[in-house]
């Protein structure tokens, strides 16, 4: 972060001289959405730990807010982050009985429903600046053919891709 100017004039110099100035436009461009993505990705964690928390507080469950906080971290990570988080609520709620369990399996179900249907394809689309079906087929695309990487990258990959044909066939259309 430090070199950041040092590094992006760097690789401008890569470019033939009439194209650097849109070059360096449309990498401040796709920057800024990164961080845009980062932002999104703390606020979908954060609603699975919230509907988790709250959740579990409700229901009396004891540790409510660290089994929701570790289920927020993790959700970070799409399938095997929920399942490792899953199976880390059960055995903790396996001390307070079946009713527990059921109760965790219940709300996990909820909390990545809402995550994954509502929060995260809306937060994405607002912070990305791109239709919510571009990300949830983004989604789909990365999860077929490069799995959890592919879900992670996905959404960013695609917000790239959009602003690189906006500003290169769209505007030129124009």
């Amino acid at each position: 972060l430090v070199d950041n100017k040092l590094i992006k004039n760097s690789l401008l110099k890569l470019f033939p001289s009439e194209i650097r100035k849109r070059t360096d436009n449309i990498s401040t461009i796709i920057g800024k959405k990164l961080g845009g993505y980062v932002v999104a990705q703390t606020l979908v964690s954060g609603s699975v730990w919230v509907i988790m928390t709250i959740g579990l507080m409700l229901f009396h469950i004891d540790y409510a807010v660290i089994l929701g906080l570790i289920a927020g971290v993790l959700s970070i990570i799409p399938m095997v982050g929920s399942f490792i988080s899953f199976v880390i609520c059960i055995v903790a709620t396996y001390i307070a009985g079946l009713k527990a369990m059921i109760i965790v399996t219940i709300l996990f179900a909820f909390s990545h429903f809402v995550e994954n249907h509502v929060v995260r394809p809306y937060v994405y689309s607002k912070f990305l600046d791109i239709h919510p079906m571009i990300v949830f087929l983004a989604l789909l695309v990365g999860a077929k053919y490069a799995g959890v990487m592919g879900i992670i990258f996905a959404p960013p990959i695609a917000m790239a891709l959009c602003i690189l044909i906006n500003e290169l066939h769209i505007k030129k259309m124009d």
